[in-house]
């Protein structure tokens, strides 16, 4: 009987028990649960990046556009203008200001703010326009 012993030894050293089993299924399930939470906020982190990129280059746009306004189109400027864009289905509010910078003739502050959903992105620059005050007190005049 010494060969049966030894062949039951080498049976119950072969394989896993339960207890084993599922102690790895448990840590591999722990493991995928992480990776996938993981995972969830990259993407989650990628789509915010996303919505900041766009209003970067809707603020970027708008004040583009008021650099290469005529000197006539200054009165249209000078209220708060505003107004939404959607882009891919997300919806965006800018708003812009406009006024002289104190203590100059020919420096002005254009500002922008645009809004989404769950954030802000404000943008300001001064522009060198001197074409612009004759312009301005007629602008408010009216």
């Amino acid at each position: 009987m010494p060969g049966r012993r030894h062949l039951s030894r080498r049976t119950a050293e072969a394989g896993f028990t339960l207890i084993e089993a599922l102690v790895a299924l448990a840590v591999l399930g722990i493991a995928i649960v992480t990776a996938l939470e993981a995972s969830s906020q990259i993407l989650r982190s990628q789509a915010a990046a996303l919505r900041e990129r766009e209003a970067v280059a809707l603020a970027e746009a708008k004040l583009n556009e008021l650099a290469a306004a005529p000197p006539d189109s200054l009165p249209a400027w000078l209220p708060a203008r505003s107004g939404r864009i959607t882009l891919a289905g997300r919806d965006y509010l800018w708003r812009t200001r406009l006024g002289r910078e104190p203590g100059t003739r020919a420096l002005w502050r254009a500002a922008i703010r645009v809004e989404w959903q769950s954030g802000e992105y404000d943008l300001e620059t001064l522009f060198r326009r001197p074409e612009w005050p004759a312009l301005a007190v007629r602008a408010v005049a009216e």
